[in-house]
């Protein structure tokens, strides 16, 4: 969902400057379609390398979990990210309901409320602390606590 969020806004915003010499005729508006374009492939590479790590049989689960969680945050941050700038780019005329981009920030922000990203980043962090990861041990930590 994040990330074909943030693949509509900026397909959007590529086809928008494209049709006003004004924007795509810029080199900032260049530069920043292509900056976007970069940081969301970088999150689509994490997702697809831990989809990987699912399947490998060497991979233990958490380890896959642990870089999942990772992933979802690269990809949660993109959609933001990408779809926030689109607007930045293609400016306030953008905002008109005819154009996607109004509801895909509205969906990116509302797919990024469905899961705390702070606590995957806390048990993230608590790892590189040199705690044990675990994401099945937070599960059934919480079903013993209620």
């Amino acid at each position: 969902n994040y990330l074909g969020i943030a693949q509509c806004a900026l397909d959007f915003t590529a086809n928008y400057a494209a049709e006003r010499p004004h924007l795509g005729e810029t080199q900032i508006a260049r530069i920043k379609l292509a900056e976007l374009s970069v940081e969301l492939e970088a999150a689509r590479l994490a997702v697809y390398a831990c989809a990987r790590l699912w399947e490998d049989e060497k991979v233990t689960p958490d380890s896959a979990e642990y870089n999942t969680m990772a992933a979802m945050h690269l990809a949660r941050t993109a959609a933001m990210h990408v779809t926030v700038a689109c607007f930045d780019i293609c400016g306030a005329r953008s905002t008109f309901s005819v154009y996607p981009l109004g509801n895909a920030l509205r969906d990116a922000r509302t797919y990024t409320l469905q899961h705390r990203d702070d606590s995957y980043l806390e048990m993230i962090g608590r790892t590189l602390l040199g705690e044990t990861f675990s994401k099945r041990g937070e599960a059934e930590l919480a079903v013993k606590q209620g």
